[in-house]
């Protein structure tokens, strides 16, 4: 029995991340033009805020006016994507949100909010449309969110269910065809799995052949895997696979996780 598996779109489980590094080319520009200093003055904003009023007073007094007037050039969603991992790493680690604890922790834990990604993000939400005299409007960007993360729990079991019939059906000593990006690297090629990232998309496609030895679910993820002896890599005869870049010619067992890669049949 031969099975091909090809490559499907996943939404990650970190959804925030993703959007980061899909619209970090749209706010480049703006982040050069707008003053680091600003989320790097850590002895300005030191003392946790009590409430969401509090924190953004406290935004709005890091910013100088050439930074409000660029940041009012861009769209909510960029601005989020610009200090998420700046000013929003700062709110996240020095506010008291990682360790559960503080004013502005303890407030929004009450409204419902206690993950921390999601509280440095309307936090940040929040200052932009304060800064922009927009509605901030904080239980209705609950409520989106909420039904933002609802909806991506679905479709992630949906793409587990689907993911895992597949690793059903597949038995030991099956035949299975894989595509990975081949990158190379001076004197060696690296193979890098199949993503919904474009950032490998200019690099040839290998597709390998392979030999099913033993089914598997991760430890802790559950995430159906598959141990594999390399039939073929496309003529070459030996490859370093990512991750930790381990060198595999013919005849070697590799781990295989279908969850993972974003691979089905």
């Amino acid at each position: 029995m031969t099975f091909r598996i090809k490559k499907k779109d996943l939404r990650s489980h970190c959804k925030i991340l993703c959007k980061i590094y899909v619209r970090i080319s749209l706010v480049f520009i703006s982040l050069l033009m707008i003053d680091s200093t600003a989320w790097s003055q850590k002895r300005r904003i030191e003392t946790i805020p009590k409430d969401l009023s509090e924190a953004i007073e406290k935004l709005h007094s890091l910013y100088t006016d050439h930074d409000k007037a660029q940041i009012r050039r861009l769209t909510e969603d960029d601005y989020w994507a610009l200090e998420y991992n700046r000013l929003g790493l700062h709110i996240r680690n020095e506010w008291g949100l990682w360790q559960s604890k503080g004013g502005l922790y303890k407030y929004f834990d009450s409204l419902g909010v206690s993950e921390p990604d999601y509280i440095s993000s309307l936090v940040l939400i929040s200052f932009y449309r304060s800064l922009t005299g927009n509605s901030i409007d904080i239980q209705s960007q609950i409520e989106e969110l909420n039904k933002s993360n609802e909806s991506s729990i679905r479709e992630e079991q949906i793409y587990y269910d689907s993911i895992y019939s597949i690793w059903e059906s597949i038995m030991i000593m099956d035949t299975v065809h894989i595509k990975y990006r081949l990158v190379p690297k001076k004197k060696k090629t690296l193979v890098y799995p199949m993503s919904n990232s474009d950032e490998l998309d200019h690099y040839e496609v290998c597709v390998m052949k392979a030999i099913v030895t033993r089914k598997f679910l991760e430890k802790l993820l559950d995430r159906p895997s598959l141990e594999l002896r390399i039939l073929d890599m496309c003529s070459f005869e030996k490859l370093w696979f990512w991750y930790p870049f381990n060198k595999t010619i013919i005849g070697d067992q590799i781990e295989y996780s279908l969850y993972d890669q974003g691979l089905i049949r």
